[in-house]
């Protein structure tokens, strides 16, 4: 997994990991173990106190026995019997978006994005400096006020980035600088719980820092509280029994009062008959750093960025000395080429109607048919060489995930109009909008088809042997098992395999009554026509790429009958998108994918949110969270709290050698 800081303590290494909570070696014995969020969701907190506070781990510290975990989403804190989870709404928490842990003793100090918190596990001090410059002290036991103290030197900015000390004095990185903080033994911290005998004793509890001249202190640490939670069940999570919950609450609770995130039908909600602890994605995410009073600078081109699957022909600037990853790349005829053709139509619209203020609108292109951590790189370079106010982005789940973590620091906003992996927008980072529906929505739409409106319960699943193919299926089975068939078997292939037989001999086996498929169109194309080659009469079944000019020229007459999701529906009577199409098609010789609307859509929406917010790109992110609609070729896009599109996907069969579009009755909406 991808590992964002590490530390070490009494014999072990513990790592904080990216979407898999925190690892711990034991350097004696060269044991792994891992602890992570015990309800397997990304959208919710089950119940308190039961583990890490979710698999997105920003960052750990281990000091006195106490092991901190940071999360955007709260902090968990773990003395090796139990846990304790913190959010800002049950504790003194300054924010949820925690970007970094420094423990110094048993009091941990976390950078927030809305300034810098203190905490013994019970008693919290919040450092935050005010709109009049001064610096401000809350003092809390648990979520109650103590004591709020105003001083005169403050952090440079309440968006903190990390912390660490020298002796008793603490550095602190800001979006605005560096601040340093010194004790002042004059300020008396509240009493925590556990530190009344010091106190008789005339001893001091342990203290803190805080801004120049002005500081306070957090108190040592009182006995960890033991765990209120004990796990719930739900088939196949790694939970027991739901009775050892109680010390939550009541757990029947009506599902008119659920979040029912990314328009999640009632029937597919996780843990549905239970009472939720605490549920995210609620709200939009929010940045909260500096940068938007910088003004326009004087250009002589507006640039934009577009990163995908390009090869040397379609010119994408390189770092000195890189080549592409790969020449002749399926995916740069697939999804890469037609996506650039798109968003240059869209640039050049908007040229035509006057660009930005006068400025002509370019787009600077780049390649991620790189080694995926190269992304990285080439976010970067879009930030800080290229000088781009947004990026247009594509296809490949790992490269969208690199650059999202990247552009946390650098920045820069990011529309993705090309990647359905539905753990994209649920990290809580700012800086990243979603034009396409994701697998999630497909999941939705196809399982209620599959299982309900058309009676079967043995599905066999056969997928891309890759990340899209892993998050892809996640959705999917979890729906199938939450109508009580769980999927009977799940295959593999690698992209750019021709060989399926080991795989369909074994769903074979399996008195499967449907096949669904996860991959891309050639090889979807191949497997299907080896399916009827052998004489599986089996329905089959995939998602949105599948829906491809190449699936039905692989595929031949052997397409006949399959039904894929599609994320919107090209024979539809719209007047926008039947000018785009004929627009495309009369310039690039070929129909516009899916992809490319979609891409035509992305670029649009950045051109808006520039000509909307200038040239800042702190503003443009906001101009990009604000629309809850944006009407484009593709249709009405509906955003949701993470500003991903969960307009309800379409189906389409193949029917004479084309693909018909429809609706069904069900999960996700009516017919239409």
């Amino acid at each position: 997994p991808w590992t964002y800081s590490a530390t070490i303590g009494r014999g072990m290494v513990f790592v904080g990991a990216w979407g898999a909570g925190i690892l711990e070696l034991d350097k004696t014995s060269g044991r792994w173990r891992e602890y992570r969020d015990p309800d397997k969701e990304m959208e919710i907190d089950l119940l308190p106190d039961d583990g890490p506070v979710h698999d997105v781990t920003a960052g750990v510290d281990f000091k006195d026995g106490v092991l901190w975990q940071a999360s955007y989403f709260g902090l968990a804190r773990y003395d090796g019997r139990s846990w304790r989870t913190y959010y800002k709404e049950d504790s003194g928490l300054a924010s949820n978006f925690v970007q970094f842990v420094r423990a110094n003793g048993r009091v941990a100090w976390l950078a927030t994005d809305k300034g810098l918190s203190a905490t013994d596990g019970s008693n919290w001090n919040t450092y935050r400096r005010r709109e009049d410059g001064k610096g401000e002290i809350a003092s809390t036991r648990g979520k109650a006020p103590v004591a709020t103290r105003v001083t005169d030197t403050a952090l440079a900015h309440n968006f903190v980035l990390g912390m660490d000390f020298q002796g008793d004095d603490v550095w602190v990185a800001t979006e605005k600088g560096v601040s340093h903080g010194q004790r002042d033994p004059a300020v008396v911290p509240p009493a925590a719980v556990g530190d009344e005998a010091a106190a008789v004793a005339g001893e001091r509890p342990a203290g803190g820092v805080a801004e120049s001249a002005a500081s306070s202190s957090v108190a040592a640490a009182s006995a960890a509280d033991e765990a209120r939670a004990g796990a719930t069940a739900e088939v196949g999570a790694n939970v027991s029994a739901v009775a050892a919950a109680s010390a939550s609450g009541p757990h029947n609770a009506p599902l008119g009062s659920r979040f029912h995130y990314a328009h999640t039908p009632d029937e597919f909600l996780p843990y549905r008959h239970l009472k939720i602890y605490h549920e995210l994605f609620t709200t939009p995410p929010e940045f909260a750093g500096a940068g938007r009073d910088k003004p326009d600078p004087q250009v002589d081109e507006v640039e934009i960025g577009f990163i995908g699957p390009l090869e040397d022909q379609d010119k994408p600037t390189l770092p000195p000395g890189l080549r592409p990853g790969a020449q002749g790349s399926p995916k740069a005829q697939l999804y890469g080429r037609p996506m650039l053709h798109a968003a240059q139509l869209a640039i050049d619209d908007a040229n035509a109607a006057g660009g930005y203020r006068g400025k002509p609108f370019r787009l600077r292109l780049r390649t991620d048919l790189v080694q995926w951590g190269q992304t990285s790189n080439e976010l970067s370079q879009f930030a800080y060489n290229d000088g781009v106010w947004a990026i247009l982005a594509g296809v490949e789940s790992n490269h969208q995930h690199v650059m999202a973590r990247a552009t946390l620091k650098a920045e820069v906003p990011i529309v993705n109009a090309g990647s359905t992996d539905p753990t994209l927008l649920e990290h809580a980072i700012p800086w990243i909008v979603r034009v396409i529906s994701d697998d999630r929505q497909n999941s939705y739409l196809l399982v209620d088809y599959m299982l309900r409106a058309r009676g079967l319960s043995r599905v066999a699943v056969l997928r891309v042997n890759d990340r899209d193919g892993r998050v892809g299926i996640a959705e999917f089975a979890q729906a199938a098992r939450r109508l009580s068939h769980p999927i009977v078997i799940e295959q593999r292939f690698e992209n750019g395999a021709s060989e399926f037989s080991g795989q369909l001999d074994h769903i074979a086996r399996t008195n499967a009554d449907a096949l669904f498929l996860l991959g891309n169109p050639i090889e979807l194309g191949l497997i299907v026509k080896e399916a009827r080659r052998r004489g599986m009469s089996l329905p089959i079944f995939a998602f949105d790429r599948a829906v491809h000019p190449k699936f039905l020229e692989t595929a031949g007459a052997a397409a006949e009958g399959v039904i894929a999701t599609a994320t919107f529906n090209p024979d539809r009577d719209d007047q926008v998108w039947r000018r785009f199409e004929q627009r495309y098609r009369e310039r690039f010789g070929e129909e516009p994918t899916a992809f490319a609307a979609h891409a035509y859509d992305a670029a649009n929406l950045i051109i808006d949110a520039i000509r909307s917010a200038g040239l800042n790109r702190a503003r443009i992110r906001d101009a990009l969270f604000v629309p809850r609609t944006f009407d484009g070729v593709t249709g009405t896009i509906e955003f949701d709290s993470t500003q991903g599109n969960v307009r309800r996907p379409w189906l389409a069969q193949v029917k004479n050698g084309r693909f018909e579009y429809f609706r069904s009755e069900g999960a996700g909406g009516t017919t239409k």
